[in-house]
């Protein structure tokens, strides 16, 4: 009995879900046979090619899935990574753009971009450990990228990523002296780094530093202009300091969205 697109994109999934890689290829790839710009097909197909390690294979797949539809913010981290693990890093930063301009969740494009800005300095063996790090950290697996930071920036104390990922994690687990002490040799390092500036506000922030937060804020935004984050942070401490109108304004350029509530007044 032969299946409906439906009935095959759900029997595939159950399939790549159980590991059944061959089979649910066969069933993605008989969908777009049918309906070649079908977006979960060609989504999952890329999934598939890049646990086999075959990025350049992957990179048509997640395309097709981010023209279909632009919003998804998963086809666009997809799409990026797999440019990325292809070493098209041209590409990838062309395609953050893209997404950036589509609204696309700021914090990650940074994380993916700091990848592309990494790897085609270093040698081989420091891009393997860079990815790796950073697969570690979104994947949640803070000892392990937390061990591999501090080997790393023990054997290249200038390398940027590993001291911004060691600051996220120390800011993560609660310890934030080591965070500021993280951050603070990220902006030492790299003076021009607005994403920089920003962690280390957060830092400063948490720590109850309030006036040397906003001006790493403030850094961060002349660096940066559209830093929605910081705009956002920025105007917190603005409000709390009773300064609404400017407070307001950067909450506007950091969240885009006010909404006023008669009982409780302005919601944020």
């Amino acid at each position: 009995m032969e299946l409906s697109i439906e009935e095959a994109l759900q029997q595939g999934i159950i399939e790549h879900k159980s590991g059944n890689f061959q089979k649910a290829e066969q069933l993605y790839l008989s969908i777009i046979k049918a309906q070649p710009k079908h977006q979960d097909a060609n989504h999952n197909l890329g999934i598939i090619a890049i646990s086999k390690n075959q990025p350049a294979l992957a990179v048509p797949f997640f395309r097709t899935a981010v023209e279909v539809n632009s919003k998804n913010e998963k086809f666009w981290f997809n799409y990026i990574d797999a440019l990325i693990k292809n070493k098209q890093f041209k590409d990838a930063k062309r395609v953050i753009k893209k997404a950036k301009k589509r609204g696309i969740n700021n914090k990650q494009l940074r994380v993916l971009l700091s990848q592309t800005k990494v790897f085609p300095k270093q040698k081989l063996s420091s891009q393997v450990q860079d990815y790796n790090l950073v697969e570690y950290y979104q994947a949640g697996q803070f000892s392990d990228a937390e061990k591999l930071a501090l080997s790393i920036t023990k054997n290249s104390p200038k390398n940027i990523l590993a001291w911004k990922v060691l600051g996220a994690i120390y800011g993560q687990t609660d310890r934030q002296a080591d965070s500021l002490k993280a951050n603070q040799k990220a902006v030492q390092i790299e003076p021009q780094d607005a994403e920089s500036h920003y962690n280390l506000g957060v830092s400063l922030q948490a720590l109850g530093r309030i006036n040397e937060a906003r001006m790493s804020y403030i850094q961060a935004i002349e660096l940066q202009s559209d830093f929605s984050e910081a705009h956002s942070n920025l105007g917190e401490i603005l409000l709390k300091e009773g300064r609404h109108k400017e407070g307001l304004r950067e909450k506007v350029l950091g969240d885009g969205v006010i909404t006023f509530d008669l009982k409780n007044g302005l919601s944020i």
